[in-house]
């Protein structure tokens, strides 16, 4: 790149130069009338106007190069051809001085060549004599211009020619250095773990690195020219929001919000938003960078979620153990109340009695949910836990019409557990599904599958095809006390999802309201 602007440089000097020499040549000879006017201006047209030309529509260097070294042989040889004269003839040593700034061997030995062709040409076509050439006027003429260009010579390779190697080293190195440059962004954008893209003003991606692809799962051939690609739809409005204030040059940093990869998933970003500038100043692109922050949100979903069940076991510890007591003695007084049939009061007791009950399902669950017990942990078959479990509602799926499928591998899935907490667990989902399906009010169907993906974790899937859940209800799902139940007590997913994180494992729910609820739960097998 700094050769061909060092080129430019030359061709620019060597144009100007021969131009000013041969329009002060010009001038001269029409002021002593030893030329024709129209011989003179043609020749100065002939040199002037290619090479005007070529600069104007920018011409490649190398080319114009050659179009000013050829517009100036012809323009002296035009000169010589028409009006022989020493100060004519001696612009052909000028000429050949002048293309020495070039400094190629190649261009002066073709220039040389030509011109010595020339020269012979025109003492044919003159018959200069031998006396012609000796005559005194002509010889002080010839020795003055000799003297003049060694001079001219001098001053080139003892000033020019040095400024010249020393602007090249210069320009050289400074070449050097925005290619290491370059080839330092190139690393850091091909290389960086965050995701990079680039925009034009018009909001069309330019470029995107290899980080991006990964992520959004977009080659950068079916990213380039395209807007909004991995915008959702939801989040447009935002997002065109944001380009206008890139466009008056406000940046946006780690600004949270949702990305869309190829597949249609949406997940969770970080992004920070810069406007570009060239050297000028002006605004030439936009960058977005991004980062996948869906791991950083879980954890703080997690960690969140640890805090309420630490928060509803504190509840617990204290409710239980305060309300468990006095409640035994109430329960105890309104059984006896209860057993006598022909009191008037029997459809209040029978009432009561049922509400106490309901109070010992709730103290039960905060138990579960209190500061750590001694647990006797076992090797435990899901496969034959759940069975007894379909066993235990085969005639509540008869009654409400739902057809309970379930799928095992022919491996033994074993876990370490508590048994009753394991069936504590699938006993609760299998009640959320069928009252789920109750609601949709449609031909139940409940599926229950275990399969090995690998040798240590057991993938268990239970699915059904009730109403649903809004996303609303998703995210406070494992909230304590939320419910949506009229006789719910908002524990029950709580105690699901703790039980199943003690044990090492996790648990995922997918539900979209009106197409049914799939639970996965992941667990270390043994």
């Amino acid at each position: 790149m700094q050769q061909i602007v060092l080129l430019r440089m030359r061709n620019e000097i060597v144009f100007l130069s021969l131009m000013a020499a041969i329009f002060t040549h010009c001038i001269f000879a029409m002021l002593s009338l030893n030329g024709s006017f129209y011989v003179l201006l043609l020749a100065l047209l002939i040199f002037f106007i290619p090479p005007t030309i070529g600069m104007m529509l920018k011409v490649n260097p190398v080319i114009m190069q050659w179009i000013i070294i050829t517009c100036g042989n012809i323009t002296i040889l035009y000169m010589n051809i028409h009006y022989i004269s020493l100060i004519n003839f001696m612009g052909f040593i000028f000429y050949l001085i002048l293309i020495s700034i070039y400094q190629s061997l190649k261009v002066n030995i073709i220039i040389s060549i030509f011109t010595l062709i020339e020269i012979i040409f025109l003492s044919f076509q003159h018959q200069i004599s031998k006396e012609t050439i000796i005559n005194t006027q002509y010889l002080n003429t010839f020795i003055f211009v000799i003297l003049l260009l060694t001079i001219i010579w001098w001053i080139q390779t003892q000033y020019i020619k040095p400024s010249w190697q020393k602007r090249e080293q210069m320009n050289l190195q400074k070449e050097q250095e925005q290619f290491s440059q370059k080839a330092y962004m190139h690393l850091f954008f091909e290389h960086a773990n965050d995701c990079i893209a680039v925009f034009d003003l018009d909001n069309r991606i330019i470029d995107v690195n290899p980080a991006f692809e990964e992520v959004y799962g977009w080659k950068r051939a079916e990213c380039v020219g395209k807007i909004n690609l991995f915008v959702p739809p939801e989040n447009r409005i935002d997002a065109e929001n944001r380009c206008l204030n890139l466009l008056e040059g406000k940046s946006i940093k780690l600004l949270e919000t949702k990305d869309m990869r190829k597949d249609g998933t949406v997940f969770d970003v970080a992004i920070s938003l810069s406007p570009i500038y060239d050297l000028d100043g002006k605004m030439v692109a936009t960058s977005v960078i991004s980062r996948d922050i869906t791991h950083e949100k879980e954890n703080e979903k997690l960690i969140l979620q640890s805090e309420k069940l630490k928060l509803a076991g504190e509840i617990a510890a204290g409710v239980a153990h305060e309300i468990r007591n006095p409640l035994t003695v109430i329960s105890g007084f309104v059984q006896m109340m209860n057993s006598d049939n022909d009191s008037p009061y029997h459809s209040y007791t029978e009432t009561i009695q049922s509400e106490i009950e309901r109070i010992n399902l709730i103290i039960g669950e905060f138990l579960v949910l209190s500061k750590p017990q001694a647990k006797q942990l076992k090797n435990v078959s899901i496969d034959e836990t759940i069975k007894n479990i379909s066993d235990f509602f085969q005639l509540e799926f008869l009654n409400r019409g739902i057809t309970f499928s379930l799928n095992l591998n022919s491996v033994q899935n074993l876990v370490l557990a508590n048994e009753n907490q394991l069936k504590q667990v699938f006993i609760n989902i299998i009640k959320n599904a069928m009252e789920a399906i109750d609601m949709h009010n449609v031909e139940g169907k409940i599926d229950f599958s275990i399969n090995r993906a690998t040798h240590n974790i057991i993938h268990i899937a239970i699915s059904d095809n009730g109403i649903g859940m809004s996303e609303d209800l998703l995210e406070r799902i494992f909230d304590p006390f939320y419910t949506t139940k009229a006789t719910g007590t908002g524990l029950g997913m709580l105690i699901t999802n703790k039980i199943i994180r003690d044990y090492g494992g996790m648990i995922e729910i997918d539900s979209k309201e009106k197409h049914g609820t799939t639970i996965k739960i992941q667990l270390p097998s043994i």
